[in-house]
């Protein structure tokens, strides 16, 4: 039997949803599964990718804060470099597009095309 689950929005996310849309690729997310923090990554990213202007650097606190579930434990605080670069590697096979490497404190993200383009969002079948 499945559990239900839900997301609960904050206001500030719920209002720029509509304003900033960013579409993903669902092929990517499926062959994502499997992994809470790869899907969280390749989200996370796609958004970042889609409204970059000039490289950035998110250093490993900030990460941690971000993606800060998994690291509620000490395990998960001192192995959270690891497990986030092997979801981001994941990402990245997928993401070819995306300029971001690694650096001492974090990582360096520069402006790459979004992993889905804008003009290539897939019509949905709609019934009458």
């Amino acid at each position: 039997m499945a559990l239900p689950s839900s997301v609960t929005l904050s206001a500030e996310l719920y209002e720029e949803v509509p304003h900033r849309p960013v579409p993903v690729d669902i092929g990517a997310l499926r062959l994502l599964r499997g992994s809470p923090l790869r899907l969280d990554v390749y989200t996370w990213l796609t958004y970042r990718m889609s409204y970059l202007r000039k490289p950035v650097v998110v250093t490993w606190e900030q990460l941690r804060f971000q993606f800060g579930t998994q690291v509620s434990t000490p395990r998960g605080y001192r192995h959270f470099r690891a497990d986030f670069s092997e979801a981001l590697r994941w990402v990245l096979a997928i993401y070819r597009e995306a300029k971001v490497d690694e650096v001492a404190n974090g990582i360096r993200l520069r402006p790459s095309p979004p992993h889905v383009g804008r003009g290539k969002r897939p019509a949905l079948n709609q019934r009458d």
